[in-house]
């Protein structure tokens, strides 16, 4: 009867520590998920801000080039500077 008894306690005792041992490896899987979360999250901001200067870029370049001689002038801008401006690619800066 002892015997088995302690087996059963045993038996418990494994359970319990294979439970625990499970719920510190959930907790590592959501730790390295919300890791992998957090890097997503970094990478899809600058993606963002990089299509938005990439956006940017384009706009401004193709107002550049709609400026009359005079407009460039006000601005300090030559035709020539303005054409090397403007006959950049968008992703250039």
């Amino acid at each position: 009867m002892y015997s088995q008894h302690c087996a059963a306690e045993k038996g418990q005792s494994k359970s319990l520590k294979d439970a625990q041992i499970m719920v510190r490896f959930e907790q590592g899987n959501l730790n390295r998920l919300q890791h992998v979360k957090n890097i997503l999250s970094l990478i899809l901001s600058e993606m963002k801000c990089t299509l938005k200067q990439w956006a940017h870029n384009y706009q401004t370049r193709q107002q550049l080039q709609q400026l009359d001689e005079r407009q460039l002038n006000d601005m300090g801008i030559s035709r020539a500077d303005m054409i090397e401006e403007t006959s950049k690619r968008f992703w250039k800066d």
